[in-house]
């Protein structure tokens, strides 16, 4: 994990619309063949872009779901034959049957890294994005699919509980519903490749009140990732309720030593049950930009 600098957590802001690009990129959740809620079967294209300079080269790496997360014995790794010149584009179809099922079962999901590399092996960043979805009818993929863009997160929009005095330690996710017609997912990337989180919550309603008591889930591994659907349910027994919001921080890491920093990415999915259509909800943080040391 990069040793993530004070100057670049000034650049963070609520939404990273503009500063997208970076030399490794997550992709916080994949599915191939991964069957959802009321009939949806879902998988997941890639798109990487090479915005100037140098020719690009990628390596992928896979994050199956799962709490206890990644050793270095047994990380999966892809590195691509292909490159991209200046301005060009890659699409990968349904990159995880694309490029990992040899490993990799049907019915799998997780989160992706995209590493980049210049020719002589230096660090180069790109901008990368994905869609998911799920097909109308999945015994005929010709009549058409919908999904969700997930954009690809920089390896510096993470939180980190050493930087609470700023409020870097915490990202909040708005809109939760829950309802009969509406359900929400939350999910977790641990980006630390020698750090085990545990994970706070705390959920608003919309006249700012705690509901419920603070939660944690506690345990989620180097590189694991962990993703909580029906969430609002799940977690705290709501059926009907809407414009929730939810704070997530870092409340315990290890072990405690100067091998790497914890490190934890975020993000959710609203999906109405009677299109099987999602919208991505993304992790905000909870402080303006300090736009002055941007735009003097």
């Amino acid at each position: 994990m990069k040793k993530i600098f004070i100057f670049i957590l000034l650049l963070s802001l609520d939404s990273l619309a503009i500063f997208r690009t970076g030399d490794v990129v997550f992709i916080p959740a994949v599915a191939y063949n991964v069957d959802g809620a009321n009939g949806a079967f879902w998988n997941t294209d890639v798109y990487i872009t090479n915005p100037g300079g140098a020719v690009l080269f990628i390596t992928l790496e896979f994050l199956p779901s799962g709490m206890e997360g990644r050793t270095p014995e047994n990380r999966i790794y892809k590195q691509l034959t292909e490159s991209l010149l200046e301005n060009q584009t890659m699409i990968i179809k349904n990159v995880i049957e694309t490029h990992f099922k040899d490993v990799v079962s049907p019915n799998s999901s997780g989160a992706l890294i995209i590493y980049g590399k210049d020719p002589q092996g230096k660090a180069k960043s790109f901008y990368a994005s994905s869609r998911t979805y799920t097909y109308v009818d999945r015994e005929d993929p010709l009549k058409g699919s919908y999904g969700q863009f997930i954009p690809g997160i920089p390896w510096y929009y993470y939180i980190d509980p050493i930087y609470s005095n700023q409020k870097y330690d915490q990202h909040w996710i708005f809109g939760l519903t829950q309802d009969e017609n509406t359900h929400t997912n939350i999910g977790f990337v641990n980006g630390s490749a020698s750090k085990t989180v545990d994970i706070g919550l705390e959920l608003y309603d919309i006249g700012g009140n705690l509901v419920g008591e603070k939660q944690v889930i506690k345990g989620l591994g180097p590189l694991g990732h962990l993703q909580v659907n029906y969430f609002l349910q799940e977690k705290y027994g709501i059926t009907n309720g809407d414009g929730l919001s939810l704070k997530i921080t870092i409340s315990d890491y290890s072990p405690k030593d100067t091998a790497g920093a914890p490190a934890l990415f975020v993000y959710g999915s609203k999906v109405f049950h009677e299109t099987k259509d999602p919208i991505y909800l993304e992790a905000s943080y909870s402080v303006d930009l300090p736009y002055n040391c941007v735009w003097p």
